[in-house]
Formats: structure tokens, sequence, C-alpha cells
């Protein structure tokens, strides 16, 4: 099928670390021509497609920057927990516009969409922290094009006024300001969900309910069907006026909401169906599902890495899938579309975010129904009837009461067992059916378990997880719990019995309120244990050394890190978190195969003669990408490198695996902006 073909071609080139040459691409353009010359058709679209998609991913990147303050002049695009804008001038000099993330330190009040503005900011290129289960941000960001991030030291000046949908954002937060659940009939309403709660927020994330807050195919479909029903009310050819009054009603809620990438796909694709309802020569479901994603791919091919699109999309295949597979009309069409969602959907959640909700499934046959047929017909009638608000606020209410009882996530091998369902609902024979669900029953429980440690990358700060088959250990968790990515999808499918604090400093332990687990710490709080040398960790087969600080120690902060010691994987391991050169000389030193190197490769600490005692084959620097205190430091990191070590900067390379094969980092596609790692000696 040339559509088929024509989207394989589209995605490859997001598979590869590198694009290649132009002189290669113009190559494998010249085969398509001859291919298709040859009558091979399929070959030959496939590889325009790859062409083609090639050539948009080596359009003229963003111009080079650094890291360092600059005068900018700026569009704003959108204002939501960051500043998304479209930077037009840079230190005074005009410039094609590049988009930017901003976060807002300023004391001024930031700017709305619509206004321009000029500003004193922080700017650096565009770079994601690389961990295992991490990368839903980054496709993210590159589907939207976006090229530096930074922040907004000083406000200079604001022009222009806001945006008319931003304006009738404020209107409405005005009015519903005295709801309890403003910010969720807000978000409802408009999509902007910046006056969200965090615990409601933490709640629907939890729940696997978040989905029903980004104006998407279902808010845009239902506001169409609303006017569809209306149109039927109506005398004459109430089908006809009903569909265009659907599409009518449908498009000003999309503008009103500011047309969102995902929302304008949306209004597309439920354009497209009520034409093809209208078409005198239907064409199947199935084609037209394929050729939306198509146009969309083709119009941009970077949105194909958006998380949102293959979301929505997969759900509507899927629906098409259930209705064929199961047919049913009413309350039972609507149950079997629920079930088939929440089943087939997870190996996609699962694959892009790297958790599932646990009681996901059961909080959406609820969540939905009563968000599409109560709460959103209810916020829509009180635009002109403001006691339908009340009762959508008591609904919402009752929503959230409920979903407290279904947070949580899915461990993956729970997740792995329960995909023998749906294989019960794909269209094969019973024979195929029975082969591969026997097939994934094999694989499932001959799948090999993990050995290793995982070094990860939570910017400047430390996080170390150590794994034994279904059991790990994390050793610190980085500056905040929003750098414990890689950490939560470790634990999604592994039992975290115990949580090692080296000390109190917040890039070692800013993360901790992410797992309530016990902990142990160098510097013990309220419910911690402390850490004391000499003792030792019972965890796996090895035992875990503590190795410093002795009993009743006395010294800085860093020298009170616990200093853990131990066998993984046929390897020695040492993690002495921060500690000095005054600590390394106070006690001999195991030799240890793998280093996590003494404060993250500061001046203050690796002395030559602690060095020489551990030996190590490879040093670990946990650093952050570009961070202020020039870790690790030259003549530290040269050090380990004479002394024949292999060394690892987590913030230039991302987060490294270790095992009895030995060790390999992540690979970086050439979307992300960076080159894959490598170590060096």
């Amino acid at each position: 099928m040339p559509l088929l073909t024509w989207l394989l071609g589209l995605v490859t080139p997001f598979l590869w670390e590198q694009l290649p040459t132009t002189g290669t691409t113009a190559l494998l353009c010249g085969l398509a021509l001859l291919l298709l010359w040859l009558g091979w058709q399929r070959l030959a679209v496939f590889l325009v497609g790859l062409c083609y998609s090639c050539l948009w991913g080596s359009l003229t990147p963003a111009p080079p920057l650094l890291a360092q303050d600059h005068s900018i002049e700026a569009r704003v695009l959108a204002a939501e927990s960051a500043l998304y804008v479209a930077i037009e001038e840079l230190d005074d000099k005009a410039l094609a516009p590049v988009k930017a993330r901003l976060g807002w330190y300023a004391e001024e009040e930031r700017p709305e969409p619509g206004q321009r503005f000029r500003a004193q900011v922080r700017l650096k290129p565009l770079h994601h922290r690389l961990n295992p289960g991490s990368r839903a941000q980054a496709r993210r960001d590159a589907a939207m094009g976006i090229a530096w991030t930074g922040y907004v030291r000083r406000l200079d000046s604001v022009e222009g006024q806001a945006s008319w949908q931003r304006r009738w954002h404020q209107y409405l937060g005005e009015r519903l300001a005295d709801f309890r659940h403003q910010g969720l009939m807000l978000a409802l309403l408009t999509g902007d969900r910046r006056a969200i709660s965090e615990p409601q927020r933490a709640l629907l994330q939890g729940s696997g309910t978040a989905h029903l807050l980004a104006i998407s195919g279902l808010h845009v479909a239902l506001v169409a069907g609303l006017g569809l029903w209306l149109g039927h009310l109506l005398p004459g050819n109430g089908r006809r006026l009903g569909w265009l009054l659907g599409l009518a009603m449908a498009g000003l809620y999309a503008w009103q909401s500011g047309l969102a990438p995902p929302t304008l796909r949306a209004l597309v694709a439920l354009s497209a169906w009520v034409l093809w309802l209208g078409w005198r020569q239907p064409v199947m479901a199935g084609r037209l599902w394929l050729g939306l994603l198509a146009l969309f791919g083709t119009l941009d091919p970077l949105v194909l890495l958006d998380s949102r699109l293959w979301l929505s999309f997969s759900a509507v295949g899927l629906i098409l899938l259930a209705l064929w597979r199961f047919p049913s009309r009413g309350w039972r069409a609507l149950l079997v579309l629920q079930l088939g969602l929440g089943l087939l959907l997870w190996p996609l959640q699962w694959w892009l975010f790297g958790t599932v909700p646990a009681f996901g499934l059961l909080a959406n046959l609820v969540a939905v129904p009563l968000v599409s047929l109560v709460v959103m017909p209810l916020l829509l009638l009180g635009l002109v009837l403001p006691l339908a608000w009340q009762l959508a606020d008591g609904a919402l209410g009752a929503l959230l009461w409920g979903l407290a009882f279904t947070n949580g996530s899915l461990p993956g091998p729970w997740l792995l067992w329960l995909l023998l369902l749906p294989v019960a609902a794909l269209p094969l024979r019973r024979l195929a059916r029975a082969m591969l669900a026997l097939a994934l029953a094999g694989a499932l429980l001959l799948r090999p378990t993990a050995q290793g440690v995982w070094f990860l990358d939570v910017g400047q700060g430390s996080a170390t997880a150590l794994i034994k088959g279904r059991q790990m250990l994390l050793v610190d968790t980085g500056p905040g719990p929003w750098a414990l990515d890689g950490a939560r999808y470790l634990a999604a499918s592994r039992s975290l019995a115990l949580m090692v604090l080296s000390h109190s400093d917040l890039d070692h332990s800013g993360g901790a309120s992410a797992f309530k687990v016990p902990v142990l710490a160098g510097q013990s709080g309220p419910g911690q244990e402390p850490c004391i040398g000499g003792q030792a960790l019972h965890w796996g087969a090895e035992p875990v050394a503590l190795l410093w600080p002795p009993a009743g120690f006395k010294g800085e902060d860093n020298d009170h890190s616990c200093v853990l010691f131990t066998h993984i994987a046929g390897h020695s391991l040492l993690l002495p978190g921060d500690i000095s050169r005054r600590s390394e000389g106070r006690r001999p030193w195991p030799r240890a195969q793998w280093l996590a190197v003494p404060h993250h490769g500061s001046l203050s600490s690796s002395s030559p003669d602690f060095i020489r005692q551990v030996q190590p084959e490879l040093a670990v620097f946990s650093t952050g990408k570009g961070n202020a205190f020039g870790f690790p430091k030259a003549p530290v990191l040269a050090r380990y490198r004479a002394s024949g070590a292999q060394t690892w900067v987590i913030g230039e390379q991302g987060a490294l695996f270790c095992s009895v094969e030995g060790c390999q980092g992540l690979k970086r596609f050439w979307w992300e902006g960076q080159a894959v790692g490598v170590g060096q000696r």
C-alpha cells in the first residue's frame, strides 16, 4: 500500500543516530527514481519518503549559541509552566525565528501569548537528560521545533495586547474563580491547565486520566456531536444542517482554545470524517485513518516524533478494530471501546512513558463517560446558564474522590502478562492467536534477569541504581523528583526495598520524597537510619559494605558521605559520595573496577593516592551538562585518564549501564541534538 510505505519511509530516519550526508541522500533519491522506472513502486515510494524526511531534518538548524546571558526580542507563542517563545532578535541582531522554552525568574509579571517583549535571558542550546524511559519530552520538543532553553532574568519591555484567546481565558478564569475545581473546569473549556493544583495534577497522572484535560479529539468530537444533535432539532434537512453546525461549533471551540497542534489535528480529522460520510463513493475507514496520518507526516515529518500524535491515532485505530472485531451498539459499544482502548493502549503507553497506571482501565471506564456525557455538556451549558457550572463542579469533585482509589503504577512484568488478553482481539485465525499467545508467554518465562549498575543522568547531582534480578537499591536521588524519570522507570518493574542517601546536600537527596521506602543516610534525619562505617547491608547475594563515615565522626557535610562498596555483575563497585581529600587520606581504600568519582570530579577530591589505591577501570563523573561549577575539572579528568581508567561524563554522554558484558550508554538520536557518547582513555 503506497500510503503505508510512504509512512515507513518518513519514520525510518528517526531511528538513526546521524542523518546521511547530502550526497548520500541524493544517491537515494536517484535510486528511488530508477526503481520507479523499473516498476518497483512500493520500494520507490519508501525511498522517496525516507529522502523527504532526511531533507526536512537537515534544514537549516538554529544558529550557534553560547550558553550565557543574552538580550532578546521575542513573541510569546504559549504560556504554560514555562513560556514558549519565538526569538526574533538576539543581542540586537535579527534572525529567523527560533523557538525556545523559557522559565521565569524575573520579578515582573509574565507577558501573555500574542505579546512581544524584550528581556535579558540566560540561554543555552536544548539538551535533554538521557535515561532509560526518558524519551517522551525529547520527542515532544523535537516535534515542536524547540531549539533553545533557558530562563528570563530581567524583563525590559512588553508590547501589544494578549491574544483574543488568552483574554477569553482570563475572563473565564475570573467567572470560575469561586468554584472549588476552577483549574479543572478551565482546562476542559479552554485547554489552559496552569490553574490546576499539583495534588490534582498528580492524581490525574497517577490514575491515567490526565489525557481528559487536553483539548483533543474527544472534546472536539463531543462539541461536534452536540452541534449535530441541535441540527436535528431544526426543521428541514436536519442531518446536513447538523453536520455543518457541528463542524462550526467544533471549529469555534478549537479556535478559542488556542489551536494547539493536537487540537488542530483533531479538527482536520473530524472535517475529513464528515466529508467521508457525505461522499458518494465511500472510502474505507482504515484508508482514511492512514491517509490522515500520512498527511500530517508529510506536512511536518518531525510531528511523527510526538507521542501525543501516536496516542491519538492509535486510539482511533483501536476503536475501528474493536468495533470491527466486536460489533455492538449503545452502552455495549461504549464498554467494548473502553475495554479495548484500555487493554490495547497499554503497550504503547509503556513504551512511550515507561510506566502504566495500575488501575487506569478501571478509572477511565468511569471518568471518560462522566467527563464526556456529564461534565463537558454542563460546562458548555454554563456559558449561557451559570447554574450548570455548579453541577459540573460537583461532578468533578465526585470524580476526584473516586480517582483517589485508583492511583498507582503497574509493574512491568504484570503488564506483560496482561498483554495476553488483547491478543484475543487481533484479527487473526484462532490457531494464529494461540501461537502468538504461547510465544509471548514463552518470552516472558524465559526472559533473562538483569544484573548491573545504572549511573543515572539527573543533571548536576548523583543517582545510582543497583539492579539484581527484580531487586533494586537506589543510592542518592539527584536534585529533585523531576530528575528521577530514569529511577522511576527502573523501579516500575522491580522491588525497591531500600534507598541510601550519601549525605544531605540537595543534589544527592532532593528527590527523596519520590519513593516511600526505608532510608539509610550519611546524615540521617527523622525516620532515617544512620550510615556507620564498618557495618554491612544484606541485599542480594553479595553484602554491601559501609566504609565511611566512622561512628561519631565530626566534619564538613561532604565528608559525612556514606561510602558503599560491593560486588555486582562480576565487578567491584565503589560509591564514595562527596568525600574530600581529608577523608580519602584517613583510611585505606579497596580496589574497585567501577568508581563513581568523588564530588563530581571537583579539585577537592580524587587525590593521586586515592586513585592509586582504587585503580578503577571505569571512572564515572556524575555532572550536569554545562554546570556552573565547571565539573569535572580538567586536572581531575586528566588524572584518571593517566591512570589508565576509562572515563564517562554523564552530563555529556548520558546515563551508563554496566553489567557482566561491560558498560554501554544509551543511543542519542540526531533529532536530540547530540552525538552518542563514548568512553575515552
